[in-house]
């Protein structure tokens, strides 16, 4: 079988293309997963905190609302650190995006 002198050279850098591709599609794989996780915490918030004003405008005990209030604040905690870990993900997906548009180019 013939094989032409860059070939070698075309086969390798496919080969980081097909690299590239694949670090992109994890880490956007990891973005999906955070921010399924995001708007499940949001929606678990919204859906307690109504409860709550539910249940503060029938008459609540006390005691029963610091315990919403110390779930809701958790759940916040949980919103926020998800938030950050989704802003960071996202700064990786677009470096793998350039790293793979770079790969491209270098193809060519």
């Amino acid at each position: 079988m013939h094989q032409f002198k860059l070939e070698k050279l075309l086969n390798y850098r496919k080969w980081i293309e097909e690299t590239k591709e694949g670090e992109l599609a994890k880490v956007s794989n990891r973005l999906r997963v955070v921010r399924e996780q995001l708007d499940a915490c949001r929606e678990l918030e919204e859906r307690y905190r109504s409860e709550l004003t539910g249940k503060l405008s029938a008459g609540i005990i006390v005691s029963e609302e610091e315990l919403y209030n110390i779930f809701l604040g958790q759940l916040k905690i949980k919103i926020r650190d998800r938030e950050r870990v989704a802003k960071e993900i996202e700064s990786q997906v677009e470096q793998k995006r350039q790293e793979l548009v770079a790969c491209l180019r270098d193809r060519k």
